[in-house]
């Protein structure tokens, strides 16, 4: 997984690396979370990455992944990204052993380094198989840009 900023114009991808595993042997996990299929074997589970979980339509995402959507059984673990400080119980998501809340993840803030730092130390993030960016980008105003 690699995270890139381009800071001219504060603009932020995130480069997901996947792997197509064509079988899992029984009892064989690796670094993936599996949950068993009955009698085929084993799946992998989903893995999200979320920035902006906090916002108004990242709260809600979060939400509909920990109560199961699409269907039971798909999603392993959420990470709810977040810049600004959220306690699990302040953010009225149930109590799901699935979900990490991460705060503090300011994209702007800091080198591309410190960025790479921060989020590769997220317990469980080399099991991430989507993501998703639901935040806000402020950016300074027009006239703030041109005179500086």
């Amino acid at each position: 997984m690699g995270f890139g900023r381009d800071t001219t114009t504060k603009s932020f991808s995130v480069i997901l690396e996947m792997s197509n595993t064509v079988s899992i042997p029984a009892g064989v996990t690796g670094n993936k979370m599996i949950a068993t299929n009955g009698s085929n074997g084993v799946r992998l589970l989903k893995s999200a990455l979320i920035f902006g979980a906090s916002g108004v339509t990242g709260w809600s995402f979060v939400n509909e992944l920990l109560n199961d959507y699409p269907h039971k059984g798909v999603w392993g673990r959420v990470h709810a990204l977040t810049n600004r400080s959220l306690k699990a119980e302040d953010s009225l998501w149930p109590e799901d052993e699935r979900l990490n809340i991460v705060s503090g993840i300011d994209l702007l803030q800091g080198s591309q380094e410190d960025l790479d730092q921060r989020l590769g130390a997220i317990k469980n993030i080399h099991e991430v198989t989507h993501v998703y960016y639901l935040g806000k980008l402020s950016l300074a105003p027009a006239h703030t840009l041109i005179s500086n």
